[in-house]
């Protein structure tokens, strides 16, 4: 995924992938080019740093840019037997933002499994941080959200103890994106796995 930052330069998320003891351990690469499409040397060194929030596999969902700064969503395994949903705060220098919930990181784990994945994220205009993901229960994949505060602690206030979740139509599904509305309502867009295989869009409000 990519973006382009107010002042022209361009913002990508993407992964390195490699084995360490044949298992795999893939990162976040975060990517800054300057405008003539050079690495910006002024983000963390040499424009292109490898970022890993546990040992073992992180992968990226979306991320947003706030400013100057760069709000990246994704899920880590914590273990291997546990996936968590994954948000990092940084600094336009590249460092993370330790403002950020103490270290410029936060986690959640839906309440169904150990195994949560984060597909896509949104900036409330009060800049409180919607995540939404798929939380798997029951051999379902479940639509899943939960909402931050600005200073990356859980919002209780929002649905149950800072998390919602919804099995649209009995069909395992999964969020591709998260559009806000003028009046604050929250839309998710996303795959439903349906009967013999037929996928189907679904929009929930």
């Amino acid at each position: 995924k990519f973006k382009i930052q107010s002042d022209g330069k361009l913002f990508i998320m993407s992964a390195t992938f490699q084995m360490v003891n044949n298992s795999s351990n893939n990162n976040f690469l975060l990517v800054r080019l300057n405008a003539n499409a050079t690495y910006d040397t002024s983000f963390n060194g040499t424009g292109y740093p490898e970022f890993s929030f546990f040992a073992n596999n992180d992968t990226g969902g979306d991320f947003s840019l706030i400013g100057n700064q760069i709000l990246l969503s994704g899920n880590t395994e914590e273990t291997l037997i546990l996936n968590k949903i994954a948000i990092a705060k940084f600094n336009s220098t590249g460092s993370l933002d330790l403002s950020f919930d103490g270290d410029g990181k936060a986690f959640y784990t839906f309440p169904y499994t150990a195994h949560d994945e984060s597909k896509c994220s949104a900036i409330q205009a009060d800049g409180k941080i919607i995540v939404a993901g798929t939380s798997h229960f029951n051999q379902n994949s479940i639509l899943s959200a939960c909402r931050y505060n600005v200073d990356g602690s859980i919002d209780t206030t929002f649905g149950t103890n800072g998390f919602v979740s919804s099995l649209l139509f009995n069909e395992s599904g999964s969020p591709d994106m998260i559009a806000l509305q003028n009046d604050g309502k929250i839309l998710m867009v996303g795959t439903l796995n349906g009967i013999a295989g037929n996928n189907n869009f679904g929009v929930e409000r």
